[in-house]
């Protein structure tokens, strides 16, 4: 009886470190693949800058909107690869926090 109670509190263990895992894979995921999207946006207005250039077919208004979009693209990038570390660095505070008995404030956000 001892070692089937064992047996079912590990599988419990597992099945919880794993629903863990693939909820801290998503939250991380979803700003890298923003950011993966705003970097390939900015990719292809580059290559697409250039050949307007190239072909001297660039007018000051294209260059105009292409320097916006470059903006916002940056931005994106930014505050995703921003939100990625800060996401990182809090699933690391709660693996020390795990190891210590310091207490700890912590902000609760209702949604």
């Amino acid at each position: 009886m001892q070692t089937i109670q064992k047996k079912l509190l590990e599988q419990e263990k597992h099945s919880s470190l794993g629903r863990l895992i693939a909820g801290i894979a998503h939250e991380i995921n979803t700003p890298v693949g923003v950011a993966i999207t705003a970097a390939s946006f900015v990719e292809d207005e580059v290559i697409h800058l250039e050949e307007k250039l190239q072909s001297c077919q660039l007018t000051k208004h294209q260059l105009v909107k292409v320097i916006s979009d470059f903006k916002e693209g940056c931005f994106i990038l930014k505050s995703n690869l921003h939100r990625t570390a800060e996401l990182v660095a809090s699933f690391k505070q709660v693996s020390v926090d795990q190891s210590s008995e310091l207490q700890r404030l912590i902000e609760l956000i209702l949604i």
